[in-house]
């Protein structure tokens, strides 16, 4: 058991490749792969090592009474940082199919707890609120992580459209940035509704109501799609 508390120390490399992939996104493919696939390696060894703990162990890090390590650390520390880089550099085009797959490809992680942990004891005063908390674990990581690699490993062509810019929008912020910047463009999508894509603050400038912008939309390697405007 002391040699599975010793891994803690992944939850350390977690959250240092996941500052340092949002502070300098080199190599980005390689950051965002390791972040996706380590919170899942270490349930797997978790469930082995401690041959098959109760969900529980996830929570309070105690295997056969003696302290160990909580993987849901790493799951948050995971899709929290991952989401954060990954929704500042991709859009997607339906935010509710990407939720529908990702929730879809929830099947992984819930396959290898699964096989690898015992459901909680019916006298645990805490099971109630850990599978709520694992729930919620559940409706964010697979999709953030489903997203992540939808983007980053998508080889598809990009469709190019030419959309009319019919608003500008721009949130206020005490920050130096002076806040976010929107475009509201009219849809390529099969929707009507106008879309809104978040800018720099140079683009917001140089364009006015009228003008036309380019748009690249992407199919995605898992069929989410997701878009960029051309600076």
């Amino acid at each position: 058991m002391e040699n599975l508390k010793r891994i803690d120390w992944v939850k350390w490399l977690i959250i240092t490749l996941g500052v340092w992939l949002i502070i300098y996104p080199h190599p980005y493919k390689a950051l965002v792969t390791i972040l996706v696939i380590v919170p899942m390696i270490t349930l797997f060894i978790h469930g082995i090592v401690g041959n098959r703990p109760s969900i529980s162990a996830l929570f309070d890090g105690v295997l056969d009474n003696k302290s160990s390590f909580s993987p849901i650390t790493h799951f948050c520390c995971s899709f929290i940082l991952l989401g954060f880089r990954v929704f500042m550099d991709y859009d997607p085009e339906n935010m509710f199919v990407m939720m529908g797959v990702g929730l879809v490809s929830a099947f992984i992680p819930c396959l290898i707890l699964l096989s690898t942990h015992k459901l909680a004891d019916k006298k645990d005063e805490m099971a109630g609120l850990n599978y709520v908390l694992l729930g919620l674990m559940l409706l964010f990581y697979p999709p953030t992580s489903m997203f992540a690699i939808n983007c980053v490993y998508d080889n598809t062509e990009p469709h190019t459209y030419q959309v009319k810019v019919i608003d500008k929008d721009k949130s206020r912020s005490s920050s130096k940035s002076g806040g976010d910047y929107y475009l509201k463009v009219t849809s390529w999508t099969h929707n009507s509704e106008p879309i809104s894509i978040e800018v720099s603050s140079d683009k917001y400038s140089d364009v006015e109501e009228g003008d036309t912008v380019i748009v690249h939309a992407r199919d995605g390697l898992f069929g989410v799609g997701w878009y960029y405007i051309e600076l």
